[in-house]
C-alpha cells in the first residue's frame, strides 16, 4: 500500500498537476485517507477532498438519484475542513468536478464496490459487466473534463469476508 501511494504521488508531481479532487468512501475517512490527503498537500498539490462513508459508484454518478448516508462525510479544501455524521445528499462526481475544476481525480473505491460483484439482482455473470459499466461511466465524466483519473483499489480484505478470487476480480476490473 505504501509503495502504491508513493507511485501515485510521484505520478502526480511529474505531471505538474496542481489541483486534485480526492474522492473516497469510508476507507478514506480514517488513517488511509488522512495520510493520502496530507501527503498530496505536502507535495504541494491543491487538494479538494470529498469522502463519504458507505459511498459507491452508484452514489457518485449523476444518473442515479440523490442518496444519503449516516456513516459520515469529510470535506477538506485549501480553505476549510469539516466532518459531519450524516449527509442528506452525497455529492455527485460531475458537481465536484464543476465546482473545483481538478486536473487530476483520485478515487479510492473500497469494499462497497464488492456489492456490485456479489449482487443477487442479476445473473452472476452480469455483475462484472455492471461494475465495468459504472467505472467506465465515472472515467468518461472525469476524462471529458480534461482531468486524468487514478483509481485506488480496495485494500486486501480478510479472505473470509471477501474471497481471494473476488478480490482478484475487483483488481482486474
Amino acid at each position: 500500500m505504501v509503495f502504491s501511494l508513493l507511485c501515485l504521488l510521484l505520478a502526480l508531481q511529474s505531471q505538474a498537476a496542481t489541483r486534485v479532487l480526492y474522492l473516497g468512501d469510508s476507507f478514506s475517512k480514517g488513517a488511509f485517507g488522512r495520510t493520502l490527503d496530507a501527503q498530496m498537500r505536502a507535495a504541494g498539490l491543491e487538494v479538494y477532498t470529498s469522502v463519504t462513508g458507505g459511498a459507491s459508484a452508484y452514489d457518485w454518478l449523476p444518473e442515479f438519484g440523490p442518496t444519503s448516508t449516516d456513516i459520515g462525510y469529510w470535506e477538506k479544501t485549501p480553505k476549510k475542513e469539516f466532518r459531519i455524521g450524516r449527509i442528506s445528499k452525497i455529492p455527485k462526481i460531475d458537481e465536484l468536478i464543476e465546482r473545483w475544476r481538478p486536473q487530476v481525480v483520485v478515487i479510492q473505491g473500497g469494499t462497497n464496490m464488492y456489492s456490485v460483484l456479489t449482487s443477487k439482482r442479476r445473473p452472476r455473470e452480469q455483475n462484472a459487466a455492471e461494475l465495468e459499466r459504472l467505472l467506465d461511466r465515472i472515467g468518461q465524466i472525469v476524462t471529458s473534463s480534461g482531468a486524468r483519473l487514478y483509481w485506488v483499489t480496495p485494500a486486501t480484505a480478510h479472505p473470509q469476508r471477501f474471497s481471494p478470487q473476488l478480490q482478484a476480480e475487483m483488481r482486474e476490473i
